[in-house]
């Protein structure tokens, strides 16, 4: 299977990941993804989700 993005997961636990670096890339153009617009509120959930997600088990961890 080929890869653009990490996973959520990747995200949540790259190191020195916060709320202000998630923010920012929600609100910056990327050439392999179709742009969107989000609310602030959605862009605040989406960003909280993702870092919820910090130092869990991956799917594919939790069951190999």
């Amino acid at each position: 299977m080929f890869n653009i993005a990490p996973d959520f997961q990747t995200i949540a636990d790259t190191p020195g990941m916060t709320a202000t670096a998630l923010s920012a890339f929600l609100h910056t153009s990327h050439a392999k993804m179709p742009n969107f617009i989000l609310s602030p509120q959605t862009s605040a959930d989406v960003t909280a989700y993702i870092l919820s997600l910090r130092g869990q088990a991956s799917p594919a961890q939790a069951h190999p």
